[in-house]
């Protein structure tokens, strides 16, 4: 607590009130950069966000999962306080828990109030997988990307699931929708990009996972054209340190005046439930959680469809390895990322319902073929929008 209460007067005293101020103004620039979208490609999201809506209100009100019950139960219906400065359970959503609090204060208990939060944020999901595909990838693998995640069932899921997860989701594609800012060392987009992962950290520790595929992948994508390596390699560790930094003081309180086990022994002990079994069995356990989550997402299809969708993912990751760029960067990164976090878990099998995070990802990769048998029909992008939706 004290070194990230030191980290944070030092970089302020170092920049400045005003370069500081100057920074965050620009910061804001580079995300509203990055929302200027077409109108066209507007008025298709926001059927798409319309039709999520739709079918997540839906099922707003259905029975509680157990984690749901259990955030309700420690965090929803009690004091703000008991989220900021307890952690004692991974099942604190620290950002997620107060405004679930204040969502339940505002409109009563109940299933619909518990779950606002979590719904409000999934609508903010489209339009950011819209503005990510767009900066990255293209406009009609964005389109049909989107269109994909609107209309599945794992989407309604993340959206009637009083968890943290759809703010990690939003934090990750505005991440990767900054990459190419980031990479061309625009002014203000590091204050922005340590911000936004800070937050989505604050969500949930899952961001972990998202943070280290995008910055992995910044890191691999290489300098942009005259900027030298060294000062590329540094620009994503300072970056990266100040996101720590960040996260670290906002997880002070709960770290300082927890009762039990602050974040860091908390995680720890999960992780630890999951690196008990020897080798094999951990092995086993993560092929199962691999296949949990891959049912999951692709539920309720038969299992020869489950199996075209796993074949088409592959598909996606082939054109992304033969594309040079961002395409390219990412699936690298996607491997060294993840597989980075897992090495410091200590080789713990993440659990599959935390994987949730990858869906907007899965949804490109399934795009990216799907769009080029759009543009044969048509190039035009509502015919795009068209095929993904459907």
């Amino acid at each position: 607590v004290g070194l990230a209460l030191l980290g944070m007067t030092a970089g302020l005293a170092h920049v400045g009130p005003a370069v500081l101020r100057s920074g965050c103004l620009s910061g804001f620039d580079r995300i509203r950069e990055l929302f200027v979208i077409p109108k066209l490609d507007l008025v298709l999201v926001g059927v798409f966000t319309l039709i999520a809506g739709v079918l997540g209100a839906l099922h707003l009100d259905q029975q509680m999962r157990l984690d749901e019950a259990s955030s309700f139960a420690m965090y929803a219906s009690a004091s703000p306080l008991v989220s900021l400065m307890t952690y004692d359970t991974p099942n604190n959503h620290i950002l997620h828990s107060v405004l679930m609090w204040l969502s339940v204060t505002l409109f009563g208990p109940s299933e619909f109030s518990a779950r606002l939060p979590a719904f409000a944020f999934s609508m903010l999901i489209p339009v950011c997988m819209l503005a990510a595909g767009r900066s990255i990838l293209s406009p009609m693998i964005a389109l049909v990307g989107t269109g994909l995640y609107a209309g599945s069932v794992i989407g309604v899921d993340i959206a009637t699931n009083a968890r943290g997860y759809p703010i990690v989701i939003v934090a990750m594609l505005i991440l990767i929708g900054l990459l190419p800012a980031l990479r061309d060392r625009k002014p203000g987009v590091a204050i922005a990009a340590v911000v936004t992962g800070s937050i989505g950290f604050y969500a949930c520790p899952v961001m972990a996972y998202p943070i280290a595929f995008v910055y992995a992948g910044w890191l691999l994508m290489g300098p942009a054209k005259g900027t030298p390596l060294l000062e590329h390699v540094l620009g994503v560790v300072r970056t990266g340190f100040a996101t720590l930094v960040l996260v670290a003081f906002l997880y002070a309180p709960a770290w300082a005046l927890s009762t039990g086990n602050g974040p860091v022994k908390t995680l720890g002990r999960a992780a630890q439930g999951y690196r008990d079994s020897d080798g094999f069995l951990r092995f086993e356990e993560l092929s199962f959680n691999l296949h949990a989550a891959w049912s999951q997402w692709t539920w309720p299809t038969p299992s020869l469809v489950a199996i075209a969708l796993f074949a088409l993912a592959l598909s996606g990751i082939w054109m992304w390895l033969s594309r040079a760029g961002w395409p390219r960067a990412l699936v690298a990164g996607l491997a060294l990322g993840t597989f980075g976090v897992y090495i410091v878990s200590g080789l713990a099998p993440p659990p599959w319902w935390i994987m949730v995070w990858f869906v907007p990802i899965l949804c490109f990769l399934w795009a990216t073929p799907i769009s080029m048998g759009a543009v044969l029909v048509s190039p035009k992008p509502v015919v795009a929008g068209a095929t993904g939706l459907c």
